[in-house]
């Protein structure tokens, strides 16, 4: 399970987007190569991330991803995956306000 806990812009104009995941699977993998989707339909591929790559059953993690020069009012897809087993694949889309 994921929620956006927090998102705001820098006086550079580059956005952050902060996530707080959760476990519910034994090895939950967290795929941080996602675009923002502006309102205008422009993409902007993600800038950097930090979290971890994984995250174990139970076990709660946040994870920050950098949007450069990214606007309020679009949107970002993130996707999880079983990381053991059968690898199925899910995703939640957060729109940024």
């Amino acid at each position: 399970m994921a929620k956006m806990v927090a998102a705001y812009r820098t006086a550079e104009g580059n956005l952050f987007a902060v996530f707080e995941i959760k476990s519910n699977v034994d090895g939950l993998g967290i795929n941080y190569d996602t675009n923002y989707i502006a309102p205008d339909g422009r993409q902007t591929q993600n800038g950097g991330t930090t979290g971890p790559s994984e995250v174990g059953k139970g076990a709660v993690a946040n994870a920050t991803i950098l949007f450069e020069g990214a606007e309020f009012g679009g949107r970002i897809r993130l996707n999880v995956f079983a990381s053991k087993g059968n690898y199925g694949i899910t995703s939640a889309e957060f729109k940024i306000k």
